[in-house]
């Protein structure tokens, strides 16, 4: 996933400076990070989808992580990944502008018949979007497993 990346293994765009594919499981896997221990995304394919977890994101609320994350989550889209499986297991605290992200994505892929599935939301995660009402705009799972059998029924 070199594309990521620019001559100089940088993104200039300061969203990604590693994308590494790495092998053991089916479909595509890489990493997108910017810095270990800042959070960032790990994305696996399993075609169609695109499966997505954070990772180093116990606490994603720093303005710069939620738009760096939001940038990479867009940019999978435009890529042509519009069915997507975002897992928050691991994910204990989240910043309403990811909420934000989150829809507006969910509005990108709803034209071109896409999916958004969320899993491994904690507790507190899913009353959030419970008492945000965005639980009438996304499938919700309990796990990955639940989420891609999902997206394969859809």
């Amino acid at each position: 996933m070199s594309r990521y990346l620019s001559t100089d293994g940088w993104d200039h765009g300061r969203v990604a400076t590693e994308a590494s594919p790495s092998d053991g499981s089916r479909g595509d896997r890489w990493d997108i990070s910017e810095a270990a221990g800042r959070p960032h995304l790990r994305v696996r394919t399993v075609e169609p989808t695109a499966i997505v977890h954070f990772e180093d994101a116990e606490i994603l609320f720093d303005d710069g992580a939620v738009q760096r994350v939001g940038r990479e989550l867009h940019r999978l889209i435009q890529e042509g990944h519009t069915r997507l499986v975002v897992n928050f297991a691991g994910v204990r605290y989240l910043a309403s502008d990811m909420l934000a992200i989150l829809a507006g994505l969910q509005r990108e892929v709803d034209p071109v018949g896409g999916s958004l599935v969320l899993c491994g939301l904690e507790p507190l995660l899913r009353e959030m979007v419970r008492i945000t009402h965005l639980d009438q705009v996304f499938d919700i799972c309990g796990d990955e497993a639940e989420a891609l059998g999902l997206m394969l029924r859809t």
